[in-house]
């Protein structure tokens, strides 16, 4: 997986014979994240910061939160992450085993494929949000 998405480690997913839930670790270095806003029809996803300071937007609101920090994203929520501060982050994703597919399935492609994967996955950028980066998604995720 690209530096500016960080680095996931998928704990359990699909391929492991889940069929409901799935989970995944990501490790955040400085300036990393998911900054493009986009949401899910049909997944919940929930944030647990295991380590530095991340920043979640939620809709219109970020929040920058601790270790220990719990973050639930309700589907049809647009929100995004990034890690701002100077210092490494880290983080445990739980989500549905098709939302672990996406992400092993982002890590497979160029940042100018990322939208069409979402797409597959009922996953949508947010090109309406105010916080929708200005320059291309691929500077972004890179």
């Amino acid at each position: 997986m690209r530096l500016g998405m960080g680095r996931p480690s998928i704990k359990i997913g699909l391929r492991d014979g889940a069929t409901h839930v799935g989970v995944f670790e990501s490790e955040l270095p400085p300036g990393s994240g998911f900054r493009v806003p986009h949401w899910h029809d049909e997944s919940e996803e929930v944030f647990y910061v295991l380590d530095g300071e991340i920043e979640y937007l939620l809709g219109d609101h970020r929040h920058r939160e601790i270790p220990g920090s719990t973050v639930f994203v309700p589907p049809g929520t647009v929100h995004a992450f990034r890690n701002s501060t100077a210092l490494p982050a880290s983080h445990l994703v739980i989500g549905s085993a098709e939302l672990i597919s996406l992400v092993e399935d982002l890590g497979e492609v160029e940042p100018d494929e990322f939208e069409a994967v979402h797409e597959r996955y009922r996953s949508h950028f947010a090109h309406s949000s105010p916080h929708f980066p200005g320059q291309s998604v691929e500077t972004v995720c890179q």
